[in-house]
């Protein structure tokens, strides 16, 4: 195998094209899941798609540190004590936001990111990683920029295909 010099169309390409696929599949998980569906709890121990679409909301902010541009991206309010990571999922969905502002900030927080990531020099995916519990897995900033814009995103979305089986949705395909 030979590796050339890194390219900077081809690493955003290698980030923002899987992005846009998982950004569709996400879209398509939601397109039918009511309100009133949206942040009711089916098994215990599982994430409902409002925690899942929350959490994923949270995230962006840090993406947007991972590239050198801290606070151009803020967390939704709230969203950082109610879906970060080791929060529990609450069978209460009054606690929840609604379902129509979650994938609003889901949405729009990755729309920030595939600009910022266009507009993102290549050194900014070379750097070294600035969060550090996520250093040790991915030492370079433009690694865990791929994680948590496609792997981290289709991991939670498997959640939700697997959340909405349960509610009798099933699949959205």
């Amino acid at each position: 195998m030979t590796i050339t010099a890194p390219n900077v169309e081809i690493t955003k390409g290698c980030i923002l094209q899987p992005m846009a696929l998982t950004m569709g599949y996400g879209e398509l998980l939601a397109k039918d899941i009511t309100d009133a569906q949206f942040a009711q709890l089916t098994v215990k121990g599982m994430n409902h798609a409002a925690f899942q679409y929350g959490h994923l909301a949270v995230y962006p902010a840090r993406i947007a540190t991972l590239l050198g541009c801290d606070g151009a991206i803020a967390a939704p309010a709230g969203y950082e004590a109610m879906y970060a990571q080791g929060c529990p999922c609450i069978d209460d969905p009054a606690r929840y936001h609604p379902r129509e502002e979650i994938l609003h900030h889901w949405r729009s927080g990755y729309a920030e990111v595939a600009a910022l990531i266009a507009d993102a020099p290549l050194s900014r995916f070379e750097q070294a990683n600035p969060i550090e519990r996520m250093r040790e897995r991915f030492p370079l900033a433009g690694m865990a920029v791929s994680f948590l814009c496609n792997n981290h995103q289709m991991m939670h979305l498997g959640g939700v295909s697997t959340w909405r089986r349960t509610i009798g949705l099933g699949s959205a395909m």
